[in-house]
């Protein structure tokens, strides 16, 4: 199936532009990314008053390094978490993962502890 190349095509995101090429062969230089719009209730905070707040609502001490996202292997999971233990090295961060929650099996040996 061809698209026709007279048109230009908005997406929301890298992937969906590759897919739409890769599968359809549309031309990448007609289609552009257009974020989503962000609501106003994301606005820049006191850092200490959410530092508080992220401590209290989910039992988090200490330095914290927090990713909000879909979790899943298109989304470089394996590329944050490669690049966080080499970044914590001799630090004393934690890495915490919020969004939909899909255990994937070939990222399970990175996080879990060692004896």
């Amino acid at each position: 199936m061809r698209v026709r190349n007279d048109i230009l095509i908005t997406t929301v995101s890298v992937f969906t532009k590759w897919a739409l090429s890769h599968y359809l062969g549309i031309d990448p230089s007609r289609i552009f990314i257009v974020y989503p719009g962000i609501d106003e209730i994301f606005r820049p905070m006191d850092r200490e008053f959410a530092r508080r707040f992220v401590e209290k609502k989910y039992d988090i001490k200490g330095r914290y390094i927090m990713y909000s996202g879909a979790i899943s292997t298109r989304k470089g999971m394996h590329d944050l978490i490669e690049a966080f233990l080499l970044f914590n090295n001799g630090r004393d961060f934690t890495l915490v993962l919020t969004g939909p929650l899909k255990i994937l099996s070939h990222l399970k040996p990175m996080y879990e502890p060692t004896p």
